[in-house]
């Protein structure tokens, strides 16, 4: 018997909306310091729309960089640096949000003895909520990425960007795993 197969992508829209728990905006006081800023941690990958600087962007000596006031072309200033740790940062305690979270195994998969991971993009919105959500790589099971789609959707609202952080979306990459030795 075939499973039925996963949604491509859920609008968070589309759900029976619940009520608002009110979130503190995160500070970037409250905030882990990032290994690296714009490091995405291993399993993850975390991007967004705004431009990132180029490769070649780096403090010391670039072209045109001299004797006179103040940085040459090469240089980085502090400020351009600080929100990508802030972005770093931030993603980097979604993502230890959404993997801490307690989740149910679905109890079909249970049965069936379904095991597998889910590669789960999402984005989300500069106040926390989520744009969408979408199974990226599917577990093979679609009752196992359907519970993972409803498991983030679940989750949201997150808390709202920092105010360093530019207010533009973020898109975040994830791998939930669903194995019934730790269901137990």
């Amino acid at each position: 018997m075939a499973e039925p197969s996963a949604p491509k992508a859920i609008q968070a829209g589309a759900r029976q909306e619940r009520p608002a728990t009110p979130r503190k905006p995160l500070t970037l006081a409250a905030l882990e310091p990032a290994k690296r800023p714009g490091a995405a941690s291993a399993g993850t990958e975390a991007t967004s729309e705004a431009a990132a600087p180029p490769e070649d962007a780096g403090s010391g000596p670039g072209p045109g960089a001299g004797s006179g006031p103040g940085p040459g072309p090469g240089a980085r200033a502090a400020e351009d640096v600080a929100p990508e740790a802030v972005r770093a940062a931030y993603l980097e305690a979604l993502k230890q949000r959404v993997l801490a979270s307690p989740r149910s195994y679905p109890l079909a998969a249970r049965r069936l003895h379904l095991e597998g991971d889910v590669v789960l993009e999402f984005r989300v919105r500069p106040d926390g909520s989520l744009e969408w959500v979408r199974a990226a790589a599917s577990s093979g099971s679609g009752v196992l990425d359907e519970a993972a789609v409803a498991f983030v959707l679940g989750l949201a609202p997150f808390e709202a960007f920092p105010d360093e952080l530019p207010q533009i979306p973020l898109d975040l990459r994830l791998t939930l795993d669903y194995r019934l030795a730790a269901a137990r």
